[in-house]
């Protein structure tokens, strides 16, 4: 049974994001999307979204901001917060 695990990535530097993107890639993770601002991630968010990887220094939020804003709309959803 394949398991349909939707991954949604959000950093504001391309180069992190590209990096995490050859790094998902690599490791043949299906299903995930990467965004550099809030607004893109907003505008595809689902309520599917099983995983979320966000920046802590998100600008003009932080991404404990969006965790919360995140989990209110799905409390089921995962959340890893990095910074770099």
């Amino acid at each position: 049974m394949e398991v349909n695990i939707v991954t949604f990535v959000l950093d504001d530097s391309k180069i992190e994001l590209l990096l995490m993107e050859r790094s998902f890639n690599a490791a043949k993770i299906p299903n995930t999307m990467f965004f550099t601002n809030e607004e893109d991630f907003w505008s595809h968010y689902h309520k599917d979204v099983h995983i979320a990887v966000l920046d802590y220094n998100i600008k003009p939020n932080t991404g404990l901001n969006i965790a919360e804003k995140l989990l209110e709309k799905n409390p089921y959803c995962k959340i890893i917060i990095h910074s770099t």
